[in-house]
């Protein structure tokens, strides 16, 4: 075990950066990223943020299906890694709700590390060489919590994506788990994101708080949904603390229709 001071949001991007205070929580385990603030400190008040947008996203799906949310943002930098990783650990708090976190950023891939897990197998070796789903579904060290990694970087990210094979796989997860979670690549420069939203039934835009320009974000909404994709709420970063109190940690601007 170890110590981790308080971070801010805007050491998301992976960037150093001064903590907003001088409070300390436990590190429980090494291997595991300290940003995942859920595993490691479940009483902190950004914990009690993630459950926030936790119960909007609950909120969201009232007739309680199984549903797939892509997680992306406008650029790279923005956090949404590390934002889809916590929620997703919020989410398994429930006790009874199973999620597969699925890292579909094959450029740069982060979820194996955070979680401990590596790379590979991944995504890509089961739907290019035909790995069965049960050698890639990782189990990580939270219960009901299945990880799924990039795998090799294939040469075809995008077309990759939109295969019929990914679509099946979509559907099969479902069968399992009550929410699939995508961390996939920035809107910008790269459609990963737009064509697998397309196919799920909703996506998240995190967003930096200022960092990323009004026109940026709405741009980036316009080109999910000339997709044919839904974008259904922001999760804001890297909002600074008033005085000694911290502000939410998002804001969810749109429900679903």
């Amino acid at each position: 075990m170890g110590l981790f001071s308080r971070f801010s949001k805007s050491a998301q991007d992976g960037k150093n950066s001064e903590p907003v205070d001088s409070e300390l929580f436990v590190i429980v385990d090494r291997s595991v990223d300290p940003h995942l603030v859920v595993y490691h400190d479940p009483r902190a008040i950004l914990s009690e943020q993630y459950r926030h947008f936790r119960t909007n996203l609950l909120a969201l799906n009232k007739d309680g299906s199984p549903k797939s949310v892509v997680f992306t943002s406008s650029h790279k930098g923005e956090g949404k890694s590390i934002s889809v990783a916590n929620i997703a650990l919020s989410l398994v708090e429930l006790g009874n709700t199973r999620v597969c976190l699925v890292d579909t950023d094959f450029r740069a891939p982060v979820l194996g590390k955070m979680f401990g897990i590596g790379e590979e197998p991944g995504l890509s070796d089961m739907l290019l060489e035909g790995l069965s789903l049960d050698k890639v579904l990782h189990q990580t060290k939270t219960e009901n919590l299945r990880l799924i990694c990039s795998g090799r970087e294939p040469r075809n990210p995008t077309e990759l994506l939109g295969s019929e094979r990914m679509l099946d796989l979509a559907s099969a997860l479902k069968k399992d788990f009550q929410y699939i979670l995508f961390d996939t690549p920035p809107i910008f420069p790269y459609s990963d994101a737009c064509i697998l939203g397309s196919r799920c039934n909703g996506i998240i835009l995190v967003v930096r708080m200022d960092h990323t320009p009004k026109s940026t974000v709405e741009k980036a909404v316009k080109s999910a949904e000339s997709a044919g994709g839904k974008v259904i709420g922001t999760f804001l970063t890297a909002i600074r603390p008033i005085g000694k109190e911290y502000t939410r940690e998002y804001y969810y601007y749109k429900e679903s229709t």
